[in-house]
């Protein structure tokens, strides 16, 4: 992760959310590389993370350690916003960066936040799309079959056009066996939309995904 000073663009980006004028102080520029963790469930969270851009995954662990992905954050939009609502101490899921994933990082300062209207209103907005977001992901799962939503899967978590998810994660999250899916996987690559690389999967043919999910 690295850390920088923010620039004239950063203030930009937060007077969307009334912080033009947060003191330079309690507020970084932070990077994550791909797979880097942005934070942990059940970590002390005192943080408003601002999303200027990249593409990171929103998971849950399992009793048994297994990561359930819950959906996919990208240029745009607030990170704990539902624990700073909710008064929730600790982070309620895990984030990791799927590509280069830049935020804008505040120390969690009530006086500054509490008597913010404008933001107050985003955060609103925020908490109101991701609710329509999980609604859709929730009629998606029991409406698409386990080789859609494996499609879809693929199509979010690609970075620079390769998958490369742990599998039995994926298996795991679109709800269907390890051998089931690897039998999706090697179909396929017989029909060209994806090769296999020692680095998991190239899609070939995005086009071949997407139809999957008109059907």
């Amino acid at each position: 992760m690295r850390q920088e000073n923010l620039s004239m663009s950063d203030y930009k980006l937060l007077s969307d959310y009334g912080l033009e004028d947060i003191p330079e102080e309690i507020t970084r520029l932070y990077t994550f590389e791909p797979g880097e963790m942005v934070i942990m469930e059940g970590e002390e969270i005192n943080k408003l993370y601002f999303v200027k851009n990249g593409k990171a995954k929103v998971v849950s662990t399992d009793r048994d350690g297994k990561n359930l992905v819950l959906s996919y954050y990208y240029a745009g939009g607030i990170i704990g916003e539902v624990e700073y609502m909710t008064k929730a101490a600790c982070s309620v899921a895990t984030i990791i960066a799927i590509t280069e994933f830049t935020c804008i990082v505040i120390n969690n300062e009530e006086q500054l936040f509490s008597h913010n209207i404008k933001l107050l209103n985003k955060i609103g907005q925020e908490l109101a799309g991701k609710l329509l977001s999980s609604n859709t992901n929730f009629t998606q799962a029991i409406l698409f079959t386990g080789e859609q939503r494996l499609c879809q899967y693929i199509l979010k978590s690609a970075n620079n056009g390769v998958f490369n998810e742990i599998l039995t994660d994926v298996a795991q999250t679109v709800g269907m066996s390890y051998r089931h899916l690897f039998r999706i996987l090697n179909q396929l690559c017989e029909e060209g939309a994806l090769e296999k690389r020692v680095c998991g999967y190239r899609i070939l043919d995005s086009s071949i995904l997407e139809n999957r999910l008109k059907d």
